[in-house]
């Protein structure tokens, strides 16, 4: 991957905002109004769409195992190792 790849993602992980985090989640999981303490339950299809979401804004690669034990927002938040501040 070229320079372009890298730079565009450091620029995503900097400018990445709680409201922006929170506003793609909830496109992603096709749900309303999450907060850092909303129960999820992910479909396989929701793991996928995470999965894609992590790696193309965060540069993290996960695996599905590695939200098997997901329960809750601030719990995915944790697992990616974000901090809004």
């Amino acid at each position: 991957m070229g320079g372009d790849y890298y730079s565009n993602l450091i620029k995503n992980i900097n400018n990445m905002t709680k409201e922006v985090f929170f506003n793609t989640l909830e496109e992603t999981l096709e749900v309303d109004q999450l907060t850092d303490t909303s129960p999820i339950e992910l479909t396989s299809l929701q793991v996928l769409g995470i999965i894609i979401f992590v790696d193309e804004n965060f540069g993290k690669q996960l695996k599905t195992s590695d939200l098997e034990n997901i329960k809750s927002v601030s719990d995915l938040i944790s697992l990616i190792g974000v901090n809004f501040e």
